[in-house]
């Protein structure tokens, strides 16, 4: 029992080194015209990606829960750095080399093992794990395997389709010759699998997204979908596994505006989640920040066309998006509301701690919703919220954070030094670090508001101590600081001056 466990730490280990060195590998590695990419290793990793914990036979590897989501990391990673069309060719050869060789044997372990895989790449290099899935029969097979009495069948043929309906022809051809067999697996009385056909339903059921005019499910569909997902959620008796699936079910259903209010008025469900994203789980980040995002409206919104593009695409008969009168900025906020004053700072934390950048950036973006509002960000710190921003928006590494979640942290992190005094803020040396990321925010190509909160929070931090102004003349801010000064909106100009007189109590100057 101890050597087995032994190799289970070694292998979790194994990935670990190879997603944290794989860029500096490929960023080495070059192709002549005739040379062609040795990519074993990636078979030897999709081998580890179709194995199943529930699964036994005579050279099964230990897997962790984690496992899967490392691997698609992994997987992700390598087909990131394949800079070129010559080397993502070959990464996707020994992709389909992998399943041709799965499938030419009949057995039942093969198509299990092909169909995990393939979930794997839809999780990660999302372009590749699409090519597999528009291979003759591949989705058929899925369906099949779904529609059988097996529960391990089932099961990965369920998560399969969670993770392939993310394409619009795709989610059109499931919910074509799919949704029938996803409400049977929905009547199991095994909860695992009950709950995935659940979010498979769910995924189908929001594929029209924030647009208010597109359902794809007959009215009333949605709530009841999820209240489905809330049961699960909120139960004491069902496992953390099967709550993380009914999260990821919310993720989706909370697209709608009808669903978000109901879910923020239901505090045992709104204080499940949180107590989901407490634990840091990684196979848990994505649907717990989903959500959040979802509640606070934290996505990037398109501008609204002209009144005039309006009517001309009415005449030509173009669908035109609508907006859920509950996304109104009044209905926003109270949701921003109900979950800073629920805790949420705590949940965000812990998850911060994920590997992935896109998560990341989600989570800056739900933090920078919440400070926001002003009556949050005394809670924000004292919960931990500003410690766990810093490092997000420092980092320069594109595989840590995101452009956008670096901006988004950084516009957060501004705002609470305009209210908060500094000293308590941004304690110790964070008072000195912070200096970067506030001034980062002074780019001409940023909004005006993400400047003129980054200069006042920089004028509160300029009268704070001798350390911190040195740190700002060492970080070439005196130039951006002097540049907003001549600026034409006079808001921007009175900011700047502030932050340049508090800057002359330093005897240096």
């Amino acid at each position: 029992m101890q050597m087995c466990h032994f190799k289970l730490i070694i292998n979790t280990l194994h990935i670990f080194l190879i997603l944290h060195h794989m860029s500096l590998f490929f960023s080495s590695k070059k192709l002549n015209s005739n040379e062609s990419l040795n990519l074993l290793g990636l078979q030897r990793l999709l081998e580890v990606s179709s194995e199943l914990e529930e699964y036994t036979y005579e050279s099964k590897m230990e897997v962790t829960p984690s496992t899967k989501t490392l691997v698609s990391a992994c997987l992700n990673r390598i087909y990131e750095c394949m800079y070129y069309d010559a080397a993502r060719g070959e990464y996707l050869k020994a992709v389909e080399e992998f399943v041709t060789d799965k499938l030419k044997s009949p057995d039942l372990e093969s198509k299990v093992r092909v169909t995990v895989a393939l979930t794997s790449l839809l999780l990660g290099p999302l372009d590749v794990g699409n090519t597999i899935l528009a291979r003759d029969g591949m989705i058929e097979m899925i369906l099949v395997m779904a529609n059988s009495d097996d529960l391990l069948q089932q099961k990965v043929a369920c998560e399969c389709i969670i993770a392939g309906a993310s394409k619009k022809d795709k989610v059109k051809t499931i919910i074509d010759q799919g949704v029938h067999i996803l409400k049977k697996l929905y009547q199991s009385k095994d909860d695992s699998i009950r709950v995935r056909a659940l979010v498979g339903l769910c995924k189908l059921g929001s594929s029209g997204g924030t647009d208010a005019s597109i359902r794809p499910f007959a009215e009333g569909s949605t709530s009841k979908l999820a209240e489905a997902c809330r049961k699960f959620l909120v139960s004491a008796k069902k496992d953390a596994d099967i709550r993380r699936w009914a999260a990821e079910g919310l993720s989706y259903l909370t697209l709608d505006a009808d669903v978000k209010e109901k879910l923020v008025e239901d505090k045992p469900a709104i204080n499940a989640l949180i107590e989901l994203g407490k634990t840091g789980n990684r196979t848990c980040v994505y649907g717990v920040v989903t959500t959040l995002v979802n509640l606070v409206n934290a996505y990037d919104k398109k501008e609204a066309p002209a009144p005039e593009l309006v009517r001309l695409a009415e005449f030509a008969k173009h669908h035109i998006p609508q907006e859920h009168e509950l996304d109104d900025p009044d209905f926003v906020a109270k949701r921003v509301e109900v979950l800073g004053k629920a805790g949420v700072t705590t949940a965000l934390v812990a998850l911060s701690h994920t590997e992935s950048a896109p998560c990341k950036e989600l989570i800056c973006r739900v933090f920078n919703a919440l400070c926001n509002q002003e009556d949050l960000r005394g809670a924000v710190v004292a919960q931990g919220g500003a410690k766990a921003l810093l490092p997000m928006a420092l980092t320069t590494d594109p595989h840590e954070n995101t452009e956008n979640g670096r901006r988004h942290a950084s516009q957060a992190l501004a705002r609470i030094g305009i209210t908060i005094d500094p000293a308590v803020a941004y304690p110790g040396q964070r008072s000195a670090e912070v200096v970067r990321p506030l001034l980062n925010l002074l780019h001409l190509d940023y909004t005006a508001l993400e400047n003129f909160e980054a200069l006042m929070a920089l004028c509160n931090l300029a009268g704070l101590n001798e350390t911190v102004r040195m740190r700002i003349v060492k970080e070439q801010g005196l130039q951006k600081i002097e540049t907003y000064m001549y600026e034409d909106h006079v808001m921007l100009r009175r900011a700047a001056t502030q932050v340049m007189t508090n800057l002359m109590l330093s005897p240096e100057f």
